[in-house]
C-alpha cells in the first residue's frame, strides 16, 4: 500500500503523522510544505495524495493511535519534527480536520479559495504602515532620549560654571539667573517633546496590534466560510443526496458567511481610513517638532547672548591678566598681542621718519635740535 511504502527511510503514514503534528504546532504553511515534500517522494498525483491526506485526518480513533511520540522514534521524522517544532503555536484553533484538508486542497488548486483583491491591498498597506510607524516611533524615542541627555549635560556644565565663578567677579548675580532660566527652558522643551512627539506616536502605533488581530480573525473566518461552502457543495454534488445533511450544511454555511462578511465589510471600511491617517500623523509630528525647536532655539539664543555679556564683563574686570596655559596663549590674548606688534611696527616707522626727515628740517629752521 502507498501508506506502507518507505520513502527516504520514512513511511508515508509517518509523514502524515508529522503533517498533523506540525499543522497543529506550526500552522498550515508547514502542512503545505510537507505535503509537497512527500508528494515528490511518492511520485503520486495530487488528487491521490490529497485524498489520502483528507482520509487520514478523518480516520477513526483506531487509526489515530499512531501518536506523534511513536512517529518521532524514526530519526528522519524526529529531525523533521524538531526543525518545525520550535515555531510558536499560532494556528491551534484550526486543528479541525476539515479546515486543514480544505487548505491543502486550496494550495494544490483542487478547490476554490475566496479572494478579495481590495482587502489584500489594504492588508499590504497595513503591514507597510505598521512598519513605517514603528520605525518613526523608534527614532522619535531616540530623539527624546538625546534631548534628555543633552539637558542633563547642559545642567551639569552650568552648575560647574556656577561653582567655579568666584563671588567677587562681575556678573555673578546675572550668571545665576541665566543658569536657572536655561534649566527651565530645557525642562519645558523636554516635556513638550514627550507630550507632542512621543505620546502622539505612541497613540498612533498602539492601534495596530488590535487591527492586526482583527485581520487575523477575518482570515480564520474566511477559512471557516470556504470550508462550509466546500462541504455544502460536496453534499449537493454527491449521487446519494441526504436532505437533512444538506439542510444542516446550508445552515452552517449561512452562519459562516454572515460572520465572515460582517468582519470583512468592517475592515474594508476601516483599513483605508487608517491608512490615510498616516498623513495626519506625520504632519502633526513634524509640525510640532519644527515649532518646538524654533521656540527653543530662539530663547536659548537670547540666554547665550546674555552669558556672553557676563563673560565680557569678567574679561573687562581682569583685562590686565593674560590667559596662558603651558605656553599656549588664549585666542583673545593672542589677538591683542598681534595688534600690539602691529602698533609697534607702525611706531617704529614713525620714529625712523622723524629722525631721518623731521629732525634735519628742524635743524635748518631753528638751529640745533639736540634739546628735543
Amino acid at each position: 500500500m502507498l501508506v506502507e511504502k518507505q520513502y527516504d527511510g520514512v513511511s508515508l503514514w509517518e509523514y502524515l503523522n508529522v503533517v498533523q503534528y506540525c499543522t497543529a504546532v506550526c500552522g498550515h504553511k508547514s502542512c503545505h510544505f510537507l505535503t509537497v515534500h512527500f508528494l515528490s517522494l511518492a511520485e503520486r498525483s495530487q488528487s491521490e495524495v490529497c485524498g489520502l491526506l483528507v482520509s487520514f485526518h478523518r480516520s477513526d480513533s483506531e487509526q489515530q493511535t499512531h501518536s506523534v511520540a511513536g512517529v518521532c522514534m524514526n530519526p528522519q521524522v524526529a529531525r523533521l519534527s524538531g526543525i518545525l517544532g520550535g515555531v510558536q503555536q499560532f494556528f491551534n484553533h484550526k486543528k479541525k480536520m476539515g479546515g486543514i484538508g480544505l487548505i491543502v486542497l486550496q494550495k494544490l488548486g483542487k478547490t476554490m479559495e475566496t479572494k478579495d483583491e481590495q482587502f489584500e491591498q489594504c492588508s499590504l498597506n497595513l503591514n507597510k504602515q505598521q512598519t513605517d510607524g514603528g520605525r518613526l516611533f523608534k527614532d522619535v524615542k531616540a530623539y527624546y532620549a538625546a534631548v534628555k541627555a543633552m539637558h542633563e549635560s547642559s545642567k551639569r556644565l552650568s552648575q560647574t560654571l556656577r561653582d567655579v565663578y568666584e563671588s567677587d567677579w562681575n556678573g555673578v548675580d546675572d550668571l545665576s539667573v541665566i543658569i536657572e532660566s536655561e534649566d527651565l527652558l530645557w525642562n519645558d522643551y523636554e516635556e513638550k517633546v514627550s507630550d507632542q512627539l512621543v505620546r502622539t506616536m505612541e497613540n498612533y502605533t498602539s492601534q495596530f496590534p488590535e487591527v492586526k488581530e482583527r485581520v487575523n480573525k477575518r482570515g480564520r473566518k474566511l477559512v471557516d466560510y470556504d470550508s462550509a461552502r466546500h462541504h455544502l457543495e460536496a453534499l449537493q454534488n454527491t449521487k446519494k443526496k441526504d436532505d437533512a445533511k444538506i439542510a444542516k450544511a446550508e445552515e452552517e454555511f449561512n452562519k459562516a458567511q454572515s460572520v465572515f462578511e460582517e468582519i470583512n465589510n468592517e475592515l474594508r471600511e476601516e483599513l483605508p481610513l487608517l491608512y490615510q491617517s498616516r498623513i495626519g500623523c506625520y504632519v502633526t509630528v513634524f509640525q510640532n517638532i519644527s515649532n518646538l525647536r524654533d521656540v527653543f532655539y530662539k530663547e536659548m539664543s537670547v540666554l547665550n547672548h546674555e552669558l556672553y555679556n557676563v563673560m565680557k564683563k569678567l574679561e573687562t574686570q581682569h583685562s590686565g591678566k593674560a590667559f596662558i596655559i603651558k605656553g599656549l596663549i588664549g585666542r583673545v590674548v593672542s589677538e591683542n598681542l598681534e595688534q600690539h606688534r602691529k602698533l609697534c611696527k607702525v611706531w617704529k616707522k614713525i620714529e625712523i621718519l622723524f629722525i631721518d626727515h623731521f629732525l634735519p628740517a628742524l635743524d635748518a629752521v631753528f638751529g640745533s635740535t639736540e634739546n628735543f
